[in-house]
């Protein structure tokens, strides 16, 4: 539990006496420090998150002797240089190699898509037509000449 603390005003005031200030008691016995501290990382096949890991790495391992951080940060940079070349030619295929073939990709579709609203658009106007005919086919009193269907 935490004691209450009290704290007295004592210097002059011009508005008068000031009154002294208690913290309110703290009445529940549960920590207020998480259980468990999350930490959050960018992805592995991005330079800040190998960055980030690969310290993190270094740091926990190197805190236990000196030898073993001096190989750590030898690892660690030399693991850096590697992940840092390898995302180099990740991005280039990504990016350059997908992106060239993604470019034609997308105006086929949009020449797919194209095609495909106006045959919506066709489809709802014969639609909208053989409803407007059979609406008046169904007011129009029948003919002489037509046959009556019974219904």
């Amino acid at each position: 539990m935490v004691p209450k603390q009290e704290q007295n005003l004592q210097s002059p005031s011009p508005y008068g006496p000031v009154a002294a200030v208690q913290a309110p008691a703290q009445t529940s016995s549960l920590s207020v420090t998480p259980a468990m501290v999350k930490q959050t990382y960018s992805s592995r096949m991005s330079y800040v998150g190998s960055t980030r890991r690969t310290v993190a790495w270094a740091k926990r391992v190197g805190a236990r002797s000196a030898v073993l951080a001096v190989t750590a940060w030898t690892l660690g940079v030399l693991f850096l240089v590697f992940m840092y070349v390898f995302l180099v030619a990740w991005y280039l295929v990504v990016f350059v190699l997908f992106g060239f073939f993604t470019f034609p990709f997308r105006l086929i579709r949009r020449g797919q898509r194209k095609s495909q609203h106006l045959q919506e658009a066709q489809l709802a106007t014969m639609q909208a037509m053989l409803q407007q005919q059979q609406s008046l086919a169904q007011r129009q009193p029948p003919t002489a000449g037509t046959p009556r269907s019974p219904a």
